[in-house]
């Protein structure tokens, strides 16, 4: 707006020539800062886009978005009577049952069962496996036979490989990549390790002299592996952890486990590892190289409940007979120890999610916020032996041969 027009509009308003040009000018900054902060707010929302989209970058591959969608399609679809939802089979461990996507997985003594949020069977499939085992993840879960030699990769909705080794299997995981490695007996050496691209050809494989492997562990984009093994040691049991990576014929990384038996690794978030053994368990970080040992004192760990994100949730006990004095505790990603929780229970299951963490007894359900103060319980009629916690205050039980689901609300109080 020019001088001349600016004198003509204040004769016309009958206000002073400065206080109209401080108004245009105040005008025309307040324009600035909005369009200013309007275009910080689209950086910060394209940089936590492109943060989302990096972490999930292995999960966005094609063929996993195909996979999930055609796993949608299978869930929204399923029909059924919903919950309480028979599992087809005698016996089922509560190691074998999994959520994925908020759909039930139940890997029984002889079918592999598949369930959706509603208590619907998306897909039974049966199996001859003697010693059935289910390690499951985002996209792809893994199904062997422990001791024998068969062994499938499966989806929610479909069998994406089967396979057959020449040895008995260890141990076997798989990546959301689609790469998956077997762990099977050697008769030159104590263990071998092969490691197979999603189409089953051999990419890697190495073998171990000096360890009996116990388990071992894919990262997500299956670039390298994390294997256990076990050694006595001057009459002692102690482990040792080996990180492959599949470009070198070594090891990349070794870090020993003294009096120690290692049974259980996962990859956790951040570059770090756990280890689970009898005595402590170790939280290992692969970037610095240091190792946090959370030691288990004269107690036993009973029960735990897993997260990559959050770290670990423990049922401790003083022993296995031991009725009642069961604790709680939750542990980071980092092993340092968040909240512990001291009851008067005897718990059969434990699950966290968030801020919630729930324990099941023979007939009730306890529910502890993040501080470990008890919200309440809510009485069950028959005995679960396995409960995950789901979104919006629901629960998911494993009882004998069904699953059910409740809601997690009206919780009757707990006085002391």
């Amino acid at each position: 707006m020019n001088r001349n027009r600016i004198k003509k509009y204040s004769h016309k308003i009958n206000l002073p020539l400065s206080k109209i040009r401080n108004f245009i000018n105040r005008s025309e900054f307040s324009k600035k800062t909005f369009n200013d902060i309007k275009n910080i707010i689209l950086v910060l929302f394209l940089v936590f886009l492109f943060l989302i989209i990096w972490v999930n970058r292995v999960k966005l591959y094609p063929e996993n978005t195909l996979i999930w969608l055609k796993d949608k399609i299978y869930s929204t679809i399923a029909s059924g009577e919903g919950f309480p939802c028979e599992i087809e089979g005698e016996k089922i461990s509560a190691e074998n049952f999994k959520i994925s996507n908020n759909n039930i997985i139940a890997l029984s003594d002889n079918s592999l069962n598949i369930i959706n949020c509603f208590g619907n069977v998306v897909r039974k499939e049966k199996h001859n496996f003697s010693n059935p085992c289910l390690k499951s993840g985002d996209v792809r879960n893994i199904i062997y036979d422990r001791g024998g030699k068969n062994f499938r990769i499966e989806s929610l909705s479909q069998n994406l490989y089967s396979g057959k080794c020449e040895k008995n299997i260890i141990a076997c995981a798989v990546s959301d990549s689609g790469t998956f490695a077997i762990v099977h007996q050697s008769a030159s050496h104590l263990a071998e390790t092969r490691i197979y691209n999603k189409k089953g050809k051999e990419k890697y494989s190495f073998s171990f002299s000096e360890n009996y492997i116990s388990d071992i562990t894919l990262n997500s984009a299956g670039t390298e592996a994390a294997v256990c093994g076990i050694a006595a040691e001057n009459g002692n049991i102690s482990s040792s952890l080996y990180i492959l990576d599949f470009n070198s014929s070594e090891p990349k990384l070794q870090f020993d486990l003294k009096d120690n038996t290692v049974t259980r690794l996962e990859y956790l978030s951040g570059e770090n590892i756990l280890a689970l053994g009898d005595k402590y368990m170790s939280f290992i970080n692969l970037k610095s190289k240091n190792i946090t040992n959370y030691s288990y004192g004269n107690k036993i760990l009973k029960f735990y409940d897993f997260n990559k994100n959050e770290g670990i949730c423990c049922c401790f006990s003083s022993s296995i007979n031991e009725s009642g004095n069961d604790e709680i505790v939750m542990i980071g990603i980092t092993g340092e120890e968040i909240f512990k929780i001291q009851t008067s229970e005897t718990l059969s299951g434990i699950s966290h999610r968030g801020s919630k963490t729930a324990a099941i007894t023979p007939h009730k359900i306890i529910l502890y916020n993040f501080s470990g103060k008890t919200e309440g319980f809510i009485r069950t009629k028959n005995h679960a032996k396995k409960i995950i916690l789901l979104p919006h205050s629901h629960a998911c039980l494993l009882g004998a041969g069904k699953a059910d689901k409740v809601k997690l609300s009206h919780l009757e109080k707990i006085i002391n």
